[in-house]
């Protein structure tokens, strides 16, 4: 999705969120009220999802399908309940969902797992070689989240790209950042975007060469999580698991000035 920019922006990105594991976001939401973002991008895995994980399934059977269902649509209610706060603060704002790989999980559930009860588009289909099924999903999912049972975007005015889909606002791109293998890779990948994406629940930052035109700078930004999820499985988890958001004034000739806000004890670090 291509949004123009044509007037002064000041966009907020939340990476990483993985509800209903995010971290207390009142502050965060004080802070969003004030700076009056036009733009709040949940940039990928805003719900975590485990109760459609993959990666839990073996057990699924064991627990019972009622059990499984009622899990995961606390799962969605949490989600919206926060989804309602973020709009409650920032009424006027446009607000994009960018689908992360735990989102994605959701699909599957639904097309292996009907007894769930997820909702899908009419004329999808169960059958068919894996990459059929990856590229139909990547349409499902967002009617999928779109559902008033999931995230109820028409209530709250939210957007829901395609899984895979980048959100392009002026000369920003967003993406969740699933698609890289490491978080260091992005300059070779996009050699002439400014990628903001999360995935990793890290700060890094890399510029890219701009050939002399000083009206096209090129920066890539790993953005933290807003999760209190423990980084067990990580083993330089101490330098490797930060948490805070994304903010950026945008001029309306597309330039902008981006930078991570970082939360430590709970906090929003402000000048």
């Amino acid at each position: 999705m291509r949004i123009p920019v044509h007037e002064v922006q000041r966009h907020v990105a939340y990476n990483d969120v993985h509800s209903p594991h995010n971290l207390n976001f009142d502050p965060v939401l004080s802070f969003q009220k004030k700076y009056e973002p036009t733009h709040i991008i949940l940039n990928g895995d805003f719900l975590n999802l485990e109760w459609a994980s993959h990666w839990n399934e073996a057990v699924f059977s064991d627990m019972g399908w009622d059990y499984i269902r009622d899990n995961l649509f606390k799962e969605f209610e949490a989600g919206r309940k926060l989804l309602s706060q973020i709009r409650t603060a920032s009424p006027k704002a446009k607000i994009y969902l960018v689908p992360g790989n735990h989102e994605h999980w959701i699909y599957y559930a639904a097309l292996y797992y009907p007894k769930l009860r997820i909702p899908l588009p009419a004329r999808t289909t169960t059958k068919g070689f894996k990459s059929d099924l990856a590229k139909q999903g990547d349409a499902a999912l967002a009617y999928i989240l779109s559902d008033k049972d999931v995230l109820n975007a028409k209530e709250y005015d939210l957007t829901v790209l395609p899984h895979n889909e980048h959100l392009d606002i002026g000369k920003i791109t967003y993406l969740h950042g699933h698609q890289f293998n490491t978080y260091k890779n992005t300059i070779t990948k996009y050699p002439s975007k400014n990628i903001v994406f999360g995935h990793f629940h890290t700060e890094y930052r890399d510029t890219g060469h701009n050939g002399g035109d000083y009206g096209r700078a090129i920066q890539h930004t790993a953005v933290p999580c807003m999760t209190d999820l423990a980084p067990g499985y990580l083993k330089d988890k101490s330098t490797r698991w930060l948490q805070g958001f994304w903010m950026a004034d945008v001029l309306a000739n597309g330039l902008f000035d981006g930078r991570v806000k970082k939360i430590f004890g709970g906090k929003v670090m402000i000048p």
